[in-house]
Order: structure tokens, then C-alpha cells, then sequence
């Protein structure tokens, strides 16, 4: 997956102790989003992500520089996800590169997967994250009371969602479909492939009308 800014894919072998440090206590660990776990040591977070429900994919700059991560898990009905994400390089922050990852991640799961329903949690004291949602258009659900606990005291969290329908029709962003991401295959040669079909099936059809009629009895 590659946007205007980062690119998404898997982790690589070497990466496993830079992410260690990313979730270590500290304010990218408070803020990162979609997972209540916290790993200390590079063989705690290799574990959790080779064997644990959530999945992690590492985000990159067009220059190859490993700078966040987005993860992902599945619910317990088909088409239903909980996504999240955190751009370990605080220097990075409110350069765009987290919302663009985040929004590689679920046109993703939209486009390649059939996803049906989108949800993203985030504590109440996260400001860039909920600037980014409230600005996409993602629904503010409901307020999780007490949800996190940090620097001595219980925080709320609050859930947002994301319909398909609701995903592609909100268009005013530029944040979806082919002109943001392309797809797999372009809508060229979609369009150039029906088109032969099409002319392919009128005529084999004309055909076999004329040569119903012009047979010999």
C-alpha cells in the first residue's frame, strides 16, 4: 500500500527492536491507538504480533525509513475490524504521514477484504487523532468511561466508525477511492475488458440468430 507521503507493508526481521521501543512507557505509548497492550522487549513484541489476533504492518517513508505502525484485528463477525495505528517518530507528528497510513489501512480493508464496518478507539485526550477523525467524517459512536489508565488516574476513550456505504461516499476529503489510491487493477482496463465482452456477446448472439434462420431444413 503506498500513499502521497508513506507506504505500508510488512515488517521486516530488523525492525522488531525499534518497535519495542516505540511501545515502551512514554508518550508515544500513551497515545498510540487500537491496542491495550504495551511491550517492553523486542521478544515480547515479536511474540504478541506472530501469534497474537491483531495485526501489525509497518509504515515507511518513500525513502525507506521505518517511522510508525498500523495495526488491525478482526472482529467476531465477518467484515467488522478494529484499526489502529501509531507514527513512532515524534518529529513526524502533524506531518500528515499518520492520518495518510491510517487511511491506506482502511481503504484496504474496504477495497481488498470487503470490510463492512470500521472502528477506531482513541483516548478523549488524543487531540491529533480525533482532529483526524472528526475531519474524515468517521462517527463519533459513544464515550468508553474510564477506559485507559495513565499518569495516576482513569482516562474515556471514545469508539468511531466507518460504514462501507458511508466510506465511499465520503469523497470530500479526496481521502478515497482511485483518485487517492488507485486500485489493483485501473478502471481503464475494467472498462476497456467490458467493453470487448460486451461486443463479444452482441455479436456471437447476432450469429447465432443468423445461423438459426439460414439453415437448411
Amino acid at each position: 500500500m503506498r500513499g502521497a507521503l508513506v507506504s505500508v507493508s510488512a515488517i521486516e526481521d530488523d525492525e522488531y527492536p525499534l518497535v519495542a521501543q516505540w511501545f515502551r512507557k512514554g508518550l508515544v505509548g500513551a497515545l498510540s491507538t487500537g491496542s491495550s497492550q504495551r511491550f517492553t522487549s523486542t521478544s515480547g513484541i515479536r511474540a504478541a504480533i506472530e501469534s497474537g489476533p491483531e495485526k501489525f504492518a509497518m509504515v515507511r517513508t518513500h525513502e525507506g525509513v521505518p517511522v510508525g505502525l498500523v495495526q488491525w484485528r478482526q472482529r467476531k463477525y465477518p467484515g467488522s475490524y478494529t484499526v489502529g495505528g501509531v507514527i513512532g517518530d515524534s518529529e513526524l507528528w502533524d506531518s500528515g504521514c499518520g492520518g495518510e497510513a491510517s487511511w491506506l489501512l482502511v481503504h484496504e480493508l474496504f477495497h481488498a477484504h470487503n470490510a463492512h464496518r470500521i472502528e477506531f478507539i482513541t483516548a478523549a485526550f488524543n487531540a491529533r487523532v480525533i482532529r483526524m477523525l472528526v475531519k474524515s467524517g468517521m462517527v463519533i459512536e459513544g464515550v468508553l468511561r474510564d477506559y485507559l489508565f495513565l499518569d495516576g488516574r482513569y482516562h474515556d476513550a471514545i469508539v468511531t466508525s466507518y460504514l462501507r456505504d458511508e466510506y465511499y461516499g465520503a469523497d470530500e476529503s479526496g481521502m478515497t477511492g482511485d483518485a487517492f489510491f488507485g486500485d489493483t487493477v485501473p478502471a481503464a482496463d475494467k472498462a476497456e475488458a467490458r467493453a470487448l465482452l460486451r461486443d463479444y456477446m452482441q455479436n456471437r448472439r447476432f450469429d447465432d440468430i443468423t445461423r438459426s434462420y439460414t439453415k437448411e431444413p
